[in-house]
């Protein structure tokens, strides 16, 4: 049984109930592995284009520390500077050659409301910095 069955809002509580039940007198539980998962929805694909554009923006505008980086490399600076600011745990290691490597979340499994934080983050570190958002997000 391959069955991935997203619920969209608390109105399905019901349906999720009933079809655990119907796993359970099928004596699916009891055979074979089932995975059931609680969580909040990730981000979307908008919040997702809009991170991009507004990190591409920065990028094209602003230097970091002297030097010109690229949207992939200033993803990791904002991602690292957010969980710092709202209090996430962060992790720096000593890396397979030797160098360092900042342990981060990822962006694809942020929450809707944890990734529109980021984004909100990127806006007042660019405004700050006197970027121009194209604003076409």
């Amino acid at each position: 049984m391959n069955k991935v069955t997203r619920f969209i809002n608390p109105k399905n509580r019901e349906h999720v109930l009933f079809l655990m039940m119907q796993l359970l007198d099928a004596g699916l539980l009891e055979h074979e592995e089932v995975v059931i998962e609680l969580r909040e929805k990730t981000r979307s694909d908008e919040q997702n284009a809009c991170l991009h554009a507004m990190i591409g923006d920065v990028a094209e505008q602003l230097p970091y520390q002297g030097e010109w980086l690229k949207p992939q490399q200033w993803k990791p600076l904002f991602v690292s500077g957010h969980a710092v600011a709202t209090d996430l745990p962060h992790q720096v290691v000593t890396g397979l050659e030797g160098e360092w490597v900042n342990i981060r979340e990822s962006t694809a499994k942020m929450s809707i409301k944890r990734c529109a934080s980021l984004i909100t983050y990127v806006e007042a570190y660019g405004i700050e910095s006197g970027v121009q958002f194209r604003g076409v997000y």
